[in-house]
């Protein structure tokens, strides 16, 4: 059985179809894509899915209702599907943070991947993915040299503002009084770090957060919000396809009670 995930955010869209049985916990990826997400999401779709085979799809993201439209897949919340994708990818972590283009969302789940608390930010642009790309752009560095600030020789400067546009005019401001980009850079990431570690603290934050999302690629964020909090932040290659790859499981009917039955029968216990 073959089970197609689609996660169509503000900036990117990421598919990823597994392969698999029930009782199965570890199903084969088979296909994933990330395309960035443009004015008509139909033909990004399309062109995404051009060609595929899958059995049962399953969607999620800003765009899912589109996606049901076209594929006549099952939407879940995105909640529910970085639950699932989380613990699949990090099976010791049972908080989540995502980082994405538009929004920030923190969840925390049970060993069986149900929530227990989550907090969400999606009213204001700082403290995004979005916020951040711009920011980058603004003081004239690539994402890449954007996240490998921690590298440089500098001290953050203070980003007191806590609206994206005003930032953007403070960032100017210090530029213009003398501060070094690098500095700037430093104090942006550092305000984004603390919004996610405050909103970690809200929901009762035990042990080590994996982090998803755009965001997840930014490593000097990880090392800041890991600094902050006092516990690991865990990333892989897989970040940013977590939603997907929670709908994905859950058109398999996956539960992390396999993967537990698994390691049980596997010890004798």
């Amino acid at each position: 059985m073959q089970s197609l995930g689609i996660d169509i955010g503000s900036r990117t869209t990421k598919v990823i179809i597994l392969r698999g049985t029930e009782g199965n916990s570890f199903p084969e990826i088979c296909f994933e894509s990330i395309i960035g997400t443009g004015f008509d999401v139909s033909a990004d779709i399309e062109h995404l899915l051009d060609c595929l085979h899958w059995d049962v799809a399953i969607s999620t993201g800003y765009g899912r209702n589109r996606a049901a439209a076209i594929i006549n897949s099952e939407t879940i919340s995105e909640i529910s599907a970085f639950a699932l994708g989380g613990i699949f990818l990090y099976p010791h972590c049972r908080t989540i943070l995502d980082i994405g283009g538009q929004d920030t969302k923190v969840i925390r789940y049970d060993d069986l991947g149900r929530i227990l608390r989550f907090e969400m930010n999606d009213r204001c642009a700082a403290g995004t993915g979005k916020f951040m790309e711009l920011s980058a752009m603004t003081l004239g560095m690539n994402l890449v040299c954007f996240s490998n600030l921690h590298k440089a020789d500098s001290q953050p400067k203070d980003i007191n503002s806590m609206c994206a546009v005003f930032a953007e005019s403070e960032m100017v401001s210090l530029i213009h009084s003398g501060a070094t980009p690098e500095e700037v850079g430093l104090g942006v990431i550092k305000s984004v770090a603390s919004r996610a570690a405050s909103m970690l603290g809200k929901i009762g934050l035990t042990g080590p957060v994996a982090f998803a999302g755009g965001g997840s690629l930014n490593q000097t964020l990880s090392m800041m919000i890991s600094s902050s909090l006092g516990v690991p932040v865990i990333t892989s290659e897989k970040s940013q396809f977590a939603g997907a790859l929670g709908c994905a499981l859950k058109g398999l009917g996956w539960s992390p009670a396999w993967g537990l039955s698994q390691t049980a029968h596997q010890t004798g216990s």
